[in-house]
């Protein structure tokens, strides 16, 4: 059994910020993180889930849909820790 630990918490919260702020370079105000230690979580996360959660470029910045499910998801998971 896969166990949440604090640093993929951390790493959905700045997948959370990415996402909000619809990029990189916006989470990067949001967060005070480089855009390079931001883009390293973010393919930590990817990673760590074994899917691509977002595209971004030239065309800009859109979330996948294992991407759209994760960000959903992330709502209900820290509305719970937020109660707890």
């Amino acid at each position: 059994m896969h166990r949440l630990l604090d640093v993929d918490l951390r790493l959905v919260r700045i997948f959370r910020a990415i996402t909000e702020s619809q990029g990189v370079a916006g989470a990067e105000l949001v967060l005070n993180l480089s855009q390079s230690r931001i883009s390293a979580s973010l393919a930590e996360l990817e990673a760590r889930l074994g899917v691509r959660l977002c595209r971004r470029g030239r065309s800009g910045f859109a979330l996948t849909e294992a991407g759209a499910t994760v960000y959903e998801a992330s709502q209900d998971l820290f509305e719970a820790v937020d109660r707890f």
